[in-house]
């Protein structure tokens, strides 16, 4: 007998990456990362995805919070998270494998994702240039309408996050959106056609 899948009465999720303490311990150093992501400091973007988090939670939405697996940090800080953005018990946290830029590739993202009903993705986190741009690129080709939190998202110079902004997203059709103009509710309510 197949498992009974209950859809979710919400038709979006917010997709949280590298916002782990392990991953924001290596903001503003580089380290292990290529040099241009060297900043003053990438954690400003954990105020961001509080308020962003809290809104989307509101209306609903699936928050899911997507970790880097590293071989030179514990598990147990691997899956930590800031006070300010903690999941909560009904938050999905998955550990995203390997080098990977990609969230959804070897985490079974996709199936849960479509298997809750969703079609309508948030995205918001470190490291612009890298995961947050290919995981936007991925999910746009995967079907799922994708909106990018404009001011909840960094990496590299806040200049090139701006140049992302304007420049990179809506030529992949990917619609950015700050944080106070998104309406959560439409997209929450938003099912399959």
């Amino acid at each position: 007998m197949l498992p009974v899948v209950v859809l979710a009465s919400c038709h979006a999720a917010l997709l949280v990456i590298n916002l782990d303490l392990a991953t924001l311990s290596f903001a503003g150093t580089g380290d292990p990362y290529p040099s241009d992501w060297r900043t003053a400091d990438d954690r400003y973007v954990v105020d961001a995805n509080a308020d962003l988090i809290a809104a989307a939670r509101e209306a609903g939405f699936l928050i899911v919070y997507l970790y880097g697996e590293y071989d030179y940090v514990p598990d147990e800080q691997e899956k930590a998270f800031p006070a300010e953005i903690a999941p909560r018990p009904s938050d999905l946290v998955i550990a995203r494998p390997g080098p990977y830029q990609n969230v959804f590739r070897d985490t079974g993202l996709d199936e849960i994702l479509r298997a809750r009903g969703i079609n309508r993705l948030v995205i918001s986190g470190l490291n612009t240039a890298y995961c947050v741009k290919v995981s936007a690129w991925y999910g746009n080709a995967f079907g799922y309408e994708v909106i990018v939190a404009a001011d909840a998202h960094s990496g590299g110079e806040p200049s090139r996050a701006e140049q992302y902004n304007t420049r990179f997203w809506p030529y992949y059709d990917t619609t950015v959106t700050a944080t106070a103009e998104i309406d959560f509710a439409a997209l929450c309510a938003g099912g399959e056609e």
